[in-house]
C-alpha cells in the first residue's frame, strides 16, 4: 500500500536502512500512526523469554529472527496503545524451588482459579491479571506459542496463528508455568 517493496520495509525495521521524510508520511498516511509514531526511539526490550528453554530448538535463525521481529513490532503496538489505557496489575506469582504441581496450585491460587475444576476463559483470566497475551500472523514453526518478560517487567504471552481454542488454552497455561517459574 506504501509502493515499497517488503525487503526496503524489513531493512528500515532492522535499522540497516534509513527511510526518506516522503517514504514516513506515506507510512503514517497508509497505516493510520501519526509521523511521529516512526521517529520515536525504541526503548523496549524484547529478550527470547521461553524461547531459551526449548529443548529441542526446531527454528532456523532467520525464521526466529522473523518471529521476534513480528512479535516485537506487535509488543511495541500493545505498548503505545497501552499507554493511553488504565492496565490490570500483575497478580502472577514467581515461584523458584517448588514442583511443577505446587507451583501449578500456586499459581491457580494467584488467579483465584479453584484447584481441581476446568478453567473457563483462561485467556481472559489471564489479562484480567495483568498478563499481556497477544498473537501473531502466522505460525510458530514446531512451537504455538512463547512466553517473556518484558524489560517493563510485563509477562507476555506471544500466541502463534491458526490454532484450535483448545489447543491455544492448553498452550497459555503451558506459557504460564515458563513465566511463573523462569522470570528473571
Amino acid at each position: 500500500a506504501a509502493n515499497v517493496t517488503q525487503a526496503a520495509i524489513a531493512r528500515i525495521e532492522q535499522n540497516l536502512l534509513v527511510p526518506s521524510e516522503q517514504l514516513v508520511q506515506q507510512l503514517a498516511l497508509v497505516t493510520g500512526f501519526p509521523v511521529s509514531f516512526f521517529h520515536q526511539e525504541n526503548t523496549v526490550d524484547f529478550p527470547l523469554g521461553s524461547l531459551l528453554f526449548r529443548q529441542h530448538m526446531t527454528l532456523k535463525s532467520r525464521e526466529r529472527d522473523q518471529v521476534l521481529q513480528t512479535a516485537w513490532v506487535t509488543y511495541v503496538l500493545f505498548d503505545h496503545m497501552a499507554q493511553k489505557l488504565r492496565l490490570m496489575p500483575l497478580r502472577l506469582p514467581r515461584i523458584q524451588d517448588e514442583d511443577i504441581k505446587t507451583a501449578a496450585l500456586m499459581t491457580r491460587n494467584a488467579l483465584g482459579i479453584e484447584p481441581d475444576v476446568p478453567v473457563k476463559n483462561l485467556v481472559h483470566r489471564l489479562e484480567k491479571a495483568g498478563v499481556v497475551v497477544l498473537s501473531i500472523p502466522f505460525e510458530i514453526h514446531g512451537h504455538d506459542a512463547f512466553s517473556l518478560w518484558s524489560d517493563t517487567r510485563r509477562a507476555i504471552i506471544i500466541l502463534s496463528h491458526g490454532k484450535p481454542g483448545d489447543r491455544q488454552r492448553h498452550t497459555a497455561a503451558h506459557e504460564i508455568g515458563h513465566l511463573v517459574q523462569h522470570f528473571i
